[in-house]
């Protein structure tokens, strides 16, 4: 569980630099609002990181007819759990948008680790 735990925190790090670099530029040079910058690269981030931990992480060769929707699921919960945490820290307690997306990406990845680990990939 160790070495899948670690190469999760991989690629969710490197989610993370993907997310946060690509919501910088969706915000300062496309003018998107945070919250829909955020949820656009939100799906970029997706597929890369179902593709990462398949294949990598949880080394799964289950059909992605199977694991797909699953991940779409933890996904998506994750999606929502962001898109209220993001609202709270930027519209409720006015914090810069930035600091916001890190401190909700510090809180999400332990939930959806361990929803893929024992239900999407087991």
């Amino acid at each position: 569980m160790l070495v899948s735990m670690a190469k999760y925190f991989v690629v969710g790090g490197l989610g993370t630099i993907t997310h946060l670099s690509l919501l910088y530029a969706t915000v300062e040079y496309l003018s998107f609002e945070p919250l829909v910058g955020s949820s656009v690269v939100f799906i970029w981030v997706v597929i890369q990181s179902y593709l990462l931990n398949k294949n990598w992480t949880f080394e799964n060769n289950s059909k992605h007819t199977s694991t797909l929707p699953r991940y779409l699921v933890v996904s998506g919960i994750g999606f929502l759990s962001n898109l209220l945490l993001m609202y709270l820290m930027i519209n409720v307690l006015e914090l810069w948008y930035m600091l916001a997306q890190i401190l909700t990406v510090t809180v999400i990845p332990a939930m959806n680790f361990l929803l893929n680990k024992y239900w999407t990939f087991s």
